[in-house]
């Protein structure tokens, strides 16, 4: 953030800077502490309701892609506080996007968080272990690709120590099913061969999607290339475990669930854009609630009982199990929750943000363009 010229402009700035820091009980150090997008109203200055948190806790720490001196895609990973610092971070080299027939492939996140630290894929496909107080990025696996023709996706377990991916090679179409112990060697374990297309299509195919309690998450069909990936980084079709064979099992959820994410838990989130209906089942299957007038892009929180979700015209709300919606920032697209009752994701600009259930109308900066890839601690 540029220095502000002398004067009273100055001043109130200082004071704004310093109620920002006190509000969010962290200090201002030498990168720009967050501030707040909308009205000058917002750090509450009366008691927030009892039942919703007023600040995210000051520990939680997340993961983020960051995109650095105009870079059009991620070229840095970072741990960072609720305060914009950085407490781990490394350079990436960015991965190109295969562009078949005119199309663009369809990619998976290409970092993902587990056991205290986040995984990230560079552009040749040398997966690493970025972690607070880690010292240097450790490299883990590595999944090779070429530049312009492959996209890799990939998922980690829990633990850390075993590596699913899917490697997509575009001409000609077909699919490497990989898996890894952490630092050990690669391991193909399936080759998808794909048929001829006509010109300007493209396959739906087996894609590594996640890791639950019980393994691998794959989609059996998922969406490889279209004319505009629609940036959400939900799933885009039908997913079901993967042994270590590379072969998937019965659909999760069933066959009518095109998915949108699995928690860690197994929680499934089901979204069926036709009817604007997105549903949650737990990990035997069964159902636990059914949000009704949904919008893309769902997010659920950590404990299941809310949902967030974009609107029409750059707007996004929250809808409750008992029906009840909230509007959020102006501008803001959440990505992600911090706890249930915080969510973090973008603002129009492509900064990062969150916003406090108890103050849904503002937006808080963090102090740079990037995207959310999960609650490394808090």
């Amino acid at each position: 953030m540029a220095e502000p010229g002398p004067g009273p402009a100055r001043r109130a700035t200082g004071r704004l800077l310093a109620v920002l820091c006190g509000a969010l009980l962290t200090g201002c150090g030498g990168e720009a502490a967050p501030v707040a997008v909308g009205v000058a109203t917002a750090v509450a200055t009366t008691p927030a309701a009892p039942s919703v948190a007023a600040t995210p806790r000051p520990e939680i720490l997340v993961a983020v892609l960051e995109r650095r001196g105009g870079a059009q895609a991620a070229n840095r990973v970072a741990i960072v506080g609720l305060d914009g610092r950085a407490r781990a971070a490394a350079a990436l080299l960015p991965r190109d996007v295969p562009t078949p027939g005119g199309l663009r492939a369809v990619l998976q996140p290409e970092a993902r968080v587990a056991a205290g630290a986040v995984y990230y894929a560079d552009g040749a496909g040398v997966v690493r272990r970025l972690a607070v107080g880690g010292g240097d990025p450790r490299r883990v696996a590595t999944f090779p690709i070429a530049a312009g023709q492959q996209a890799l996706a990939f998922a980690v377990s829990p633990d850390g120590l075993r590596l699913v991916a899917t490697v997509l090679t575009v001409a000609p179409w077909h699919v490497d099913v990989e898996m890894a112990s952490a630092g050990g060697r690669t391991v193909t374990v399936r080759t998808i061969e794909v048929p001829d297309l006509e010109p300007g299509t493209a396959p739906r195919t087996l894609q590594i999607a996640g890791w639950d309690t019980t393994g691998p998450v794959a989609l059996t069909d998922g969406v490889t290339a279209e004319l505009q990936d629609d940036g959400t980084g939900l799933w885009q079709g039908h997913p079901a475990h993967l042994d270590a064979h590379g072969t998937t099992g019965r659909p999760m959820g069933g066959p009518g669930c095109g998915a949108s994410f699995v928690e860690p838990d197994g929680t499934l989130l089901c979204h069926d854009p036709p009817t604007a209906t997105t549903i949650v089942l737990r990990p035997d299957g069964s159902l636990l609630h059914r949000f009704t007038s949904t919008g893309p892009g769902p997010r659920l929180s950590p404990d299941a009982t809310r949902l967030a979700y974009s609107l029409g015209g750059g707007g996004a709300a929250v809808q409750s199990q008992d029906g009840s919606v909230v509007a959020l920032a102006a501008g803001f697209t959440a990505t992600g929750w911090l706890d249930p009752a915080t969510l973090i994701g973008t603002t129009r600009g492509g900064e990062l943000a969150y916003v406090a259930l108890s103050a849904p109308s503002h937006a808080v900066d963090m102090g740079f363009p990037g995207s959310f890839v999960g609650v490394v601690q808090g």
